[in-house]
């Protein structure tokens, strides 16, 4: 994969030594607005990274794949955006995670893990640890591009992935020239609690790439076109049945869904290389310029509905995190707050530092106002919370780490590339391993397993189910 070694962040990077052939992913873009300043990796840093690509994918291992059609399927609670503009199995699984007790905060000692088996579905892994326990039940493992992770929907019992060919970069970031995501497919499964499998439901019928949003009733699909335009579809998690969101002549990418069927993406023009800020509350289109030739790109809604975070990048490469109310251009101009991230940044850097991380108003466990996001000069992921007190406002979780997600207002889920970490956020020396290996959580709505686990390998993503028992 043509990369310089500084534009891959930790998670790209583990996503690629964990089973992405580099052969098959295009390079990254280059050329004006958003694409300035990414550069090519050298032959010798192409075929290191290749070498490191096999010797993963050596380590994989085969389990068993889902078999069975699924007869009965639960609905999941919630509604159908409205549109802005109306238009006319199997697979080889990851490896099981493996439970671990958790370490100190100096990891000088550590606690024993005992493996107990279960009946009557129970798991077969329970973790012991001083400060976390938990029950550990594999589901299967769907297929995916090596590239793009799957989306879960908040009820947590399906998800949609990209598999088969994956897209070049510039139809990922909607770079000027991109290309319809041929060979590209985005396939539904239903996680079925009896057979632990992943069940296929559907696929989609449309040349598109997985969006970054879901809600209750089902999750975003972007499909760029020939003639230059992108257009936004809404895909029904039950049955697959797409719905043309946006599908006018414009580029229009990187959008998310808000509270009461508003919607926020990027747009520009098809002979144009800088995006504006577009906002539709279900009646009205707002739009916010570009400052000075800047970009906005990446938006994500705050968990107060009201407020939006949005990554801006100027003409000299400079990359910001904005925060601002979104009611209008002028209130989102006056209560921006501004958070400089790196001078010498781009669209690829924005696109890393939210890698994984799916808006959803429908899964809001912390009600304050925040982002969790990977920071590209500390190295490191990073909540920003705004409106706190200055000293509190930039809190930066583990070294090393690489994906996390809020579980409370004190509690975080932090992945680094060995294991699955809790971390409290009031004091952030103190954290427990929870399970070994690297694994992506995302939280639902489920009483009985909250969490997914998302293992990436080669071809698959790995599914295991999680709940945090109470502590002895």
């Amino acid at each position: 994969m043509k990369l310089s070694p500084c534009l891959i962040t930790p998670l790209l990077a583990t996503l690629i030594l964990l089973g992405c052939e580099t052969a098959s992913v295009e390079p990254v873009p280059t050329g004006g607005g958003s694409f300035r300043g990414m550069s090519e990796a050298s032959p010798a840093q192409r075929a290191a990274q290749a070498e490191q690509a096999q010797q993963a994918n050596r380590t994989q291992t085969q389990a068993r794949s889902p078999q069975q059609d699924r007869s009965d399927r639960r609905e999941p609670r919630g509604d159908r955006p409205a549109p802005v503009r109306s238009a006319r199995n199997d697979t080889p699984a990851t490896d099981s995670p493996q439970p671990t007790a958790a370490a100190d905060p100096d990891e000088q000692r550590s606690a024993r893990s005992e493996i107990t088996s279960h009946e009557s579905g129970e798991p077969m892994g329970t973790v012991r640890a001083m400060r976390v326990r938990a029950n550990l039940l594999p589901r299967g493992s769907v297929p995916y591009d090596n590239l793009s992770l799957p989306l879960v929907s908040p009820c947590g019992s399906f998800l949609a992935t990209q598999s088969g060919l994956p897209p070049t970069w510039e139809t990922l970031l909607a770079a000027p020239y991109a290309e319809p995501p041929y060979g590209t497919d985005v396939d539904i499964y239903e996680l079925d609690l009896e057979s632990r499998d992943a069940i296929h439901i559907a696929t989609v019928e449309a040349d598109a790439v997985l969006g970054r949003s879901v809600n209750n009733r089902g999750f975003l699909i972007e499909s760029p076109r020939e003639d230059g335009s992108r257009w936004i579809g809404f895909v029904d998690w039950v049955d697959g049945e797409l719905m043309w969101l946006i599908d006018d002549d414009s580029v229009n990418a990187f959008a998310v869904l808000g509270e009461d069927g508003r919607i926020a993406w990027s747009r520009r023009g098809p002979d144009r290389v800088t995006f504006e800020l577009v906002i539709w509350d279900g009646q009205n289109e707002r739009v916010i310029s570009p400052d000075d030739s800047a970009d906005w790109v990446m938006p994500t809604w705050a968990p107060s509905g009201n407020g939006l975070f949005v990554f801006t990048l100027s003409e000299s490469g400079r990359m910001d995190l904005v925060y601002g109310l979104a009611s209008d251009e002028r209130a989102f101009r006056q209560s921006r707050q501004r958070l400089q991230l790196v001078r010498d940044g781009n669209i690829f850097g924005a696109y890393q530092a939210v890698n994984g991380q799916v808006s959803s108003p429908d899964l809001m466990p912390v009600s304050s106002d925040h982002l969790v996001f990977f920071h590209p000069s500390a190295g490191r992921v990073c909540v920003w919370t705004p409106l706190a007190a200055r000293r509190d406002a930039l809190t930066m979780l583990m070294r090393g780490s690489i994906f996390a997600i809020l579980e409370s207002a004190d509690r975080a889920a932090v992945t680094t590339q060995d294991g699955l970490y809790r971390q409290n956020l009031a004091d952030l020396d103190d954290r427990a391993e929870m399970v070994r290996g690297t694994l992506l959580p995302r939280l639902t709505h489920d009483e009985t397993w909250p969490y997914l686990l998302l293992a990436p390998g080669e071809n698959s993503v790995g599914l295991t189910s999680m709940r945090l028992l109470p502590i002895e």
